[in-house]
């Protein structure tokens, strides 16, 4: 799948709307996929097809691309994964953890069958303004790459190769910088093994292809492994990539626009101001500069735009499934008797609700120890525990989640913070400006809202469910006479 077969499927699927007429780059095609993200429950997505300055089959933007229900976040996400949209949260989640275990490696094809090298701009021909980015928010330093757009850069001792999902802001027709924060593999750990040593680090930055590229890159992966593998693994078939024309990395032969230069050693920039995820606007940062030295593109070629800052938009849906599912398997793998995780529908990374068997006193500390450790951890600087007999696999999540937490949550003994640092998001409004960039100054906030291995029998309590209440037949029959008798 690339991105027009993504769009061609949100049509069959009534979720995508088209815009013929004239809109503007600057703010007006970010409202409105600000818009689509809060209205409708998130179902569609806009395709703006006509840019100001640009005109029809010159460049389109697809804005609210992945953006869909706070209540089902993950169906967006097997739509575009080839999964049935109406699957339950609990059997992607294991279908999510069962492609992610079995990477497959792309194969590599010919410039000819290649889409992405369909046009192509070289030296001084490179023009990035050629290409409609948005000016998202008003109080941006700049216009951006705010969507699926990925990193490639290589480690010059080992090889490896790392594609990670970073912003990018225009700073020229032939240069841009970019949130690249410590302890990220591409961003910061290779590249300053680059910069140590006064050399340039070569870089491609692609924009669309696969919708998978974008799950893949948004895993918490270990080290070592390209995320490419894992994009085949998701999508069940092996990634096409063709070799850049100015460097020696692979690119998907089906990405919409692939950027290509050198971060230069030394050189910084202005990035942001920018509005983002965490609902605030972040300030200006020093990041370094990046040289574009190619461009290859596609005729009338697609960019994403997510409106950050809004809810529900694309990344929330995108991250919450995947930090929730693979939470999951960490515990699954682990041995803790953890019957599921979700993240919590009305924020985006920031909690995560885990519904756990507690076999033995002292267990939850334990699992959440654990929890701070992994490191997909980053994206939650919040937890919530609950019975395992707490179905929180449902559209009703958030309102068992917060009866839990009203009824069975001591505040003098059930809640408690980590106060060892923690991973943290490198925008998180809590960790003071100068630390956020580390990604390691964060902590976390527990609430207990299970019940205690000690409790005698007589203490305990139990969730249930409404059929649980009354006889399965007395319960169906008032259904029957309920919904014939027209009640509103």
């Amino acid at each position: 799948m690339d991105a027009r077969e993504w769009i061609e499927l949100l049509r069959k699927h009534d979720e995508v709307v088209e815009i013929d007429e004239e809109m503007d780059w600057n703010l007006e095609v970010a409202a409105y996929s600000a818009m689509a993200s809060r209205v409708g429950n998130g179902k569609s997505s806009i395709l703006f097809n006509n840019i100001k300055g640009y005109g029809p089959g010159n460049g389109r933007i697809h804005g609210a691309f992945t953006a869909g229900s706070r209540k089902r976040p993950w169906a967006k996400g097997a739509l575009a994964l080839g999964m049935d949209p109406n699957i339950g949260w609990k059997e992607f989640r294991d279908e999510f953890n069962r492609r992610l275990s079995h990477p497959i490696k792309p194969i590599v094809v010919e410039e000819s069958e290649a889409p992405c090298k369909e046009y192509k701009m070289i030296g001084k021909e490179v023009d990035l303004l050629k290409f409609p980015w948005p000016f998202i928010h008003q109080t941006d330093g700049g216009r951006y790459s705010a969507g699926f757009q990925a990193e490639i850069i290589e480690d010059p001792d080992t090889g490896w190769v790392n594609w990670g999902n970073y912003r990018m802001m225009i700073l020229s027709k032939n240069t841009f910088t970019g949130l690249q924060v410590f302890g990220q593999h591409g961003p910061t750990i290779f590249y300053t093994k680059y910069e140590a040593r006064n050399q340039p680090a070569p870089f491609c930055y692609i924009i669309g292809g696969d919708p998978a590229i974008m799950y893949a890159c948004g895993s918490a992966l270990p080290a070592g492994v390209c995320e490419a593998d894992y994009a085949g693994g998701l999508r069940q078939e092996p990634l096409k990539v063709v070799r850049a024309e100015t460097n020696k990395l692979f690119v998907p032969a089906e990405a919409e626009i692939v950027i290509e230069g050198e971060i230069m050693p030394g050189e910084r920039a202005d990035e942001g101001p920018v509005g983002e995820y965490t609902g605030y606007v972040h300030s200006k940062n020093v990041m370094p500069v990046f040289h574009v030295h190619a461009i290859t593109y596609r005729n009338n070629p697609i960019i994403t735009l997510s409106a950050e800052g809004v809810s529900f938009n694309d990344n929330m849906t995108v991250f919450n499934s995947i930090f929730s599912a693979e939470a999951f398997q960490a515990f699954k793998e682990a041995g803790f008797p953890v019957t599921d995780c979700r993240g919590l529908g009305e924020v985006s990374y920031g909690t995560i609700v885990i519904a756990t068997e507690v076999p033995y006193p002292g267990y939850i500390r334990e699992l959440t120890n654990f929890f701070d450790s992994h490191k997909g951890s980053i994206w939650g600087s919040s937890g919530i525990i609950v019975d395992a007999d707490v179905d929180i696999s449902g559209e009703d999540m958030s309102y068992k989640v917060y009866q839990e937490m009203a009824t069975k949550c001591d505040p003098k003994r059930d809640i408690y913070v980590t106060y060892t640092d923690c991973l943290s998001p490198p925008l998180s409004p809590m960790v003071p400006a100068k630390d956020r960039l580390l990604g390691t100054k964060g902590c976390r906030w527990w609430w207990d809202c299970t019940t205690k291995p000690t409790w005698s029998i007589r203490e305990r309590v139990k969730a249930v469910e409404t059929t649980d209440l009354f006889p399965k037949d007395l319960f169906l029959n008032s259904q029957a006479i309920y919904d014939e008798s027209g009640i509103k």
